[in-house]
């Protein structure tokens, strides 16, 4: 009897073993599919990008020099910020009561806007054209998408003013 109770003991030990490795195993091959999918997602998120990308260089060439240069400004301004503030913290000094600083933050700001805005004008003009490539011929849609490229390049002039009335508000 004592021998059948080791035994069932043993064969239980095994089986609860092998109920561990079967539940890690299949822990592990949920977690790769997860990465798999994230991965994936990725990818089709920056094949649209690029898509859009594409489009924006190819249909609005106005515009799409007007969000790169807003991408260029805004990510230089942050990173001079930053480096301006990192330089107020070694000399123990508080960057947000300094005036220039916070007026430097402010235009910051006011690039982050503009870049947003123009942004926004890529993404619905290139939905305006999607819809406009599903029927071509269609007057409603074809005006849409003339308005959406008027806006797009009334959008980029403005971007370039205001920077050029940022440059000069900076500069003083």
């Amino acid at each position: 009897i004592i021998l059948a109770i080791v035994v069932s003991g043993m064969i239980k030990g095994c089986i609860d073993m092998q109920d561990r490795e079967t539940a890690r195993q299949q822990q592990e091959i949920a977690e790769r599919q997860r990465r798999e999918a994230e991965q994936a997602e990725r990818a089709r998120q920056a094949a649209f990008m690029a898509e859009l990308n594409a489009f924006a260089q190819d249909k609005a060439p106005d515009l799409w020099k007007a969000l790169k240069e807003a991408q260029f400004l805004q990510s230089d301004l942050a990173q001079k910020l930053a480096q301006l503030r990192e330089t107020f913290i070694r000399l123990n000094r508080d960057s947000d009561k300094d005036k220039d600083f916070i007026r430097h933050l402010n235009a910051h700001s006011d690039m982050l806007d503009t870049e947003r805005q123009l942004q926004e004008q890529v993404s619905n003009l290139y939905l305006s054209y999607k819809k406009f490539e599903l029927s071509p011929h269609d007057k409603i849609m074809q005006a849409e998408l003339e308005e959406k490229m008027a806006l797009g390049i009334q959008a980029a002039k403005n971007a370039e003013e205001r920077y050029e009335t940022l440059r000069n508000n900076l500069a003083k």
